[in-house]
């Protein structure tokens, strides 16, 4: 059975709102930036100039979020940043992967370089954030406190995958028994 949400889950998710917050005045401030200094509809380079900018964004979330979200107090490990890394990596193509499928979609989107790659940019954020959130809370910073949470759900998968294997057992062993009739035919 999955957790209860509590009280302190949801002041560490508004917690993980307001980092959001500043990682994307960073992002968007990084991105503009660079369109103003560097002007372009096209969206390969649009694409370059946001990776720039959800890395920028990126580390500022993995200091706040590790101290202030997550209240974790621990050393910096080699393992959350690895973690961290794997996780920004695959946020950080997820959100170019959308921005660079609605700006196909929506090509007259990237007449004006900068309302169109913030229109995209805003997109690109909302699709990426719950995976980044619980990639973060499950996965970079797990600790034992959040040890629970994972094992309710893994709990929750072992049952249905015992489930499914029961059955698949029941059916191969049906299947086994007509076999041996048709064969002593």
């Amino acid at each position: 059975m999955l957790k209860k949400i509590e009280k302190p889950d949801i002041w560490q998710f508004l917690r993980f709102c307001v980092v959001g917050t500043s990682n994307a005045v960073i992002d968007f401030g990084v991105l503009n930036l660079l369109l103003w200094l560097y002007p372009t509809t096209d969206l390969w380079k649009t694409l370059g100039y946001n990776s720039i900018a959800v890395l920028l964004a990126s580390t500022n979330s993995f200091f706040w979020n590790k101290s202030w979200t997550f209240q974790l107090r621990s050393p910096i490990t080699s393992q959350e940043i690895y973690r961290f890394t794997v996780l920004v990596s695959a946020t950080t193509l997820m959100n170019d992967v959308l921005m660079w499928l609605l700006g196909g979609i929506f090509p007259s989107i990237m007449v004006s370089s900068r309302m169109g790659a913030n229109a995209l940019k805003l997109a690109a954020i909302i699709g990426t954030m719950s995976i980044s959130f619980f990639g973060m809370r499950l996965w970079v910073f797990f600790h034992k406190k959040f040890a629970g949470e994972a094992e309710s759900l893994l709990d929750y998968g072992t049952e249905n995958l015992l489930t499914l294997e029961a059955v698949y057992e029941a059916d191969a062993d049906s299947t086994d028994d007509k076999a041996a009739v048709g064969l002593k035919l």
